[in-house]
């Protein structure tokens, strides 16, 4: 089902059934078994060598069935011609023909997400990121490099496969599948780092502990629900300091802001909280 709104619905060929997706929902994540595919006849993917960005979860059989193994694929069988993520026994990336740009991987039983983006400004396989549960990969393995791609409908246009029709269903996926998004321009790292981590890549959550001391006195705060290194401090440090660890020790009576501040490179979230040292 296309939860996007552009009705690009997809069609079950084979042995596919539903699974447990990565949130614990049941019937959520597709399953293939190695001999099933899901078709999707009316796509908008973006064709030729215009810029991309596709994500895919996915997590693998406890018996990894060999070979190259396809997530998400569309376009025809030439060089250049096809956009498809794919796995095999040791790498994990792009395909496009007798050409790949991939990194090392080895397979396991986990949930895993890859997001694959392509900028039609750097030009063909040079243009491809890789990002594997949000990191990106500086240096990619490049096999057969092209200088832009020419993608087309083709016969791939599908998910959990290469050619969705049997009775081989090559390439086909053997384990679960979920939440595949397309764009028609290429994700930032920050973006990337939101999907794989559900749009939680920074939160300085709230803070907790007592709210009130004594000169000279020294408490010790925490935060819950946090995301991401912080750093403390206070607005007045005549009344109350803390260190780097969160504890707080009274300086002279009065009221006090104590701050929490994650900053990371995709944003900063700032966490509260009011004391009061008491005479």
């Amino acid at each position: 089902n296309d939860s996007s709104g552009n009705l690009r619905i997809g069609v079950a060929y084979g042995g596919i059934s539903f699974r447990t997706d990565r949130f614990g929902n049941a019937n959520h994540s597709l399953r293939g078994n190695a001999l099933s595919a899901v078709d999707i006849p009316w796509h908008n993917f973006p064709l030729g060598d215009s810029s991309r960005s596709v994500s895919v979860f996915f997590r693998i059989d406890s018996t990894y069935p060999g070979g190259g193994r396809s997530l998400m694929s569309w376009g025809s069988n030439v060089i250049g011609g096809r956009f498809g993520l794919f796995t095999n026994d040791s790498m994990i990336g792009l395909e496009y023909v007798n050409g790949t740009v991939v990194t090392h991987y080895v397979p396991d039983t986990f949930w895993h997400n890859l997001i694959v983006t392509y900028s039609m400004a750097s030009g063909g396989s040079a243009g491809v990121q890789l990002y594997i549960d949000g990191m990106p990969i500086v240096a990619p393995i490049i096999n057969t490099p092209v200088g832009s791609f020419s993608t087309d409908t083709g016969s791939w246009h599908n998910i959990a496969g290469s050619l969705y029709y049997g009775p081989l269903y090559t390439d086909s996926w053997s384990g679960e599948i979920d939440d595949v998004a397309v764009w028609d321009r290429a994700l930032t790292p920050c973006e990337a780092l939101e999907i794989a981590y559900n749009g939680q890549v920074y939160s300085a959550g709230h803070i907790e502990g007592k709210d009130t001391v004594c000169p000279s006195e020294s408490t010790l705060l925490s935060v819950v629900g946090g995301i991401g290194a912080g750093s403390w401090s206070v607005t007045n440090t005549a009344v109350a300091t803390i260190s780097i660890g969160g504890l707080l020790t009274g300086v002279s009576s009065g009221i006090d802001t104590v701050k929490y501040i994650v900053v990371n490179p995709c944003g900063s979230d700032t966490a509260i909280y009011r004391v009061r040292v008491l005479p």
